[in-house]
């Protein structure tokens, strides 16, 4: 485990521990307890979504994170129950996902390196493509969901004040509800912790099975039968393989086999994350909705992408 990995270790493992305190205690703490907590999980999410407004590249999953975290924070706030548990806990699972792919792939290179016994092995890790589907998709949901947000808490409000309603709070008081809504159920969390789980699990079925991958995309070419470089650790020139095998039976079919399973989950999660959430969010823009559906579209199908994502380490 290198430094950076330590670091984050730490940040994942402080914050789990305060949320429990603040959970089991049934103490109100003060909101800036809970804004410390923020900072110490999310700051680098925080740190990318300004980057990204101050070069103009609009807007990426990392700010919606924000934005839809700054929404939990603002339900808590409105509804006066100051649990801001649930904001903190998105950037927390999204933490901990990313931790655990990494750490998957720094575990194959480790292993790849000192087979090859050479020290300067290094390799800069590649996005799947899957991941970069993220990035994409996120160019486009994410100002069509600030858009729409925006609208849900004003327009109405307008409306009334253009047919004669007097000019007050109470004009938006139930569509600003509606909007803090609105980006709760937005919140991309679901997409970006279940799919680079995915791809920890299959990465770590496949090191159990003696497979060592040097990036998590590689298990998307095996899936699609790409041309790879594959090795055993019998040859000497391993720092430049995709595949290394350590057991002898090994065989391309078995990596084929895990990279396959591991992308069908993959699409899984992304097919039945998105549909859910734009199901959600048309309700929630006609006020046809609740808190408990807003919460099942964020935290409830977030769970339910991590546990099938998981299913890569079974059979």
């Amino acid at each position: 485990m290198n430094r950076e990995q330590k670091i984050t270790l730490a940040r994942i493992l402080t914050v789990s521990l305060a949320l429990a305190f603040s959970t089991f205690s049934g103490l109100r703490l003060n909101i800036f307890f809970y804004l410390l907590l923020y900072l110490i999980i999310g700051l680098d999410i925080v740190f990318q979504a300004f980057r990204s407004l101050v070069k103009f590249r609009l807007l990426d999953e990392h700010f919606l994170m924000f934005f839809a975290t700054l929404g939990a924070f603002g339900l808590a706030l409105y509804e006066k129950t100051y649990d801001y548990n649930e904001a903190i806990m998105v950037l927390l699972l999204y933490q901990i996902g990313e931790f655990f792919q990494d750490y998957a792939v720094a575990r194959s290179r480790k292993r790849i390196q000192q087979l090859g016994n050479n020290s300067n092995f290094q390799s800069e890790s590649q996005q799947s493509q899957c991941e970069k589907f993220i990035t994409r998709f996120a160019k486009y949901y994410t100002p069509c969901v600030c858009l729409m947000a925006i609208l849900v808490a004003f327009v109405p409000g307008v409306v009334k004040f253009c047919l004669g309603a007097a000019f007050g709070f109470n004009l938006f008081d139930v569509w600003f509800y509606r909007a803090l809504i609105f980006l709760v159920i937005s919140c991309p969390c679901a997409l970006v912790i279940s799919i680079p789980l995915a791809f920890f699990a299959g990465i770590g079925k496949a090191y159990n099975k003696g497979i060592l991958l040097k990036d998590a995309h590689i298990l998307e070419m095996a899936s699609k039968k790409e041309e790879l470089k594959i090795l055993t650790s019998q040859d000497q020139n391993l720092e430049n393989a995709d595949i290394v095998f350590t057991k002898e039976g090994n065989n391309i079919e078995q990596i084929q086999k895990i990279s396959r399973r591991t992308m069908n989950i993959v699409y899984q999660n992304i097919v039945g994350i998105i549909s859910v959430k734009v199901f959600c969010l048309v309700l929630s823009a006609f006020g046809i909705t609740s808190m408990g559906l807003a919460i099942f579209a964020d935290v409830g199908i977030m769970i339910l992408a991590v546990v099938n994502s998981l299913r890569g380490f079974l059979r």
